[in-house]
């Protein structure tokens, strides 16, 4: 980006600033924040914006979204980084609420992001019993044991649904996966919104704002800026 283009930007944010008195008055009072912050128009908004920029970047032989009459029992397996402002649990536990709510049986399974070898095989046990299969990532690497997972659970051949928690990126090291959502986050709203993306209650909207690179030739685009699936 040119320093003409961030002038553009910053400028912007401070006329607004200036217009809205931010600069006379900067703070608020204590009954301020309370009758603004966590409004119910503005959770609402929250979940739009998440909703919107879910991004589905696989979708291989439509099995997104998923069924409650094929798919009903659901394990969710998977990455639980520590929780960020927003959070009110892991991710696993997070989507796997919501997709309770959502009127499937969804059991929650954590296994950390650098699951051990019997980590990975309880899991993989669990998840034979189960109809379907939703695994969060978390920076996936061409050694990361959360690949191992996600092969074996892919190789178990219950239907597979990954969710990206952090960056997009992770999907160049699962091929294997049918179903692949990026995230970009592991609060509650942007989980909440995944968990309706994949039970079809709204449909995926979200484009790449980077490009995805292969991770055996990272010279070579795998999903470019803007890609980005519906159904």
């Amino acid at each position: 980006m040119t320093e003409a283009r961030l002038d553009e930007s910053i400028l912007r944010v401070l006329r607004l600033k200036a217009r809205l008195g931010l600069f006379q008055d900067a703070y608020v009072r204590r009954a301020g924040v309370s009758r603004t912050v966590g409004t119910r128009s503005h959770l609402a908004a929250a979940d739009r914006i998440a909703e919107r920029t879910t991004t589905l970047l696989v979708n291989e032989e439509g099995l997104l979204p998923l069924s409650r009459r094929t798919h009903g029992k659901v394990l969710v397996v998977g990455a639980d980084p520590a929780s960020p402002s927003g959070t009110t649990g892991p991710p696993t536990g997070v989507l796997a609420a919501a997709l309770g709510e959502l009127g499937f049986t969804a059991t929650a399974r954590s296994t950390g992001t650098d699951p051990s070898a019997a980590t990975v095989a309880a899991a993989v046990a669990a998840a034979r019993a189960a109809d379907a299969v939703v695994v969060a990532t978390y920076n996936v690497t061409a050694g990361s044991s959360q690949r191992t997972l996600v092969e074996q659970l892919v190789a178990t051949g219950r239907p597979v649904v990954a969710v990206a928690v952090r960056n997009p990126y992770d999907v160049a090291q699962l091929p294997s996966v049918a179903a692949y959502l990026a995230s970009y986050s592991w609060t509650d709203v942007e989980l909440r919104a995944a968990a309706r993306v994949i039970a079809g209650r709204v449909r995926p909207r979200g484009k790449l704002p980077v490009a995805v690179r292969r991770a055996d030739d990272p010279t070579q685009v795998l999903y470019p800026v803007g890609h980005g699936l519906s159904y």
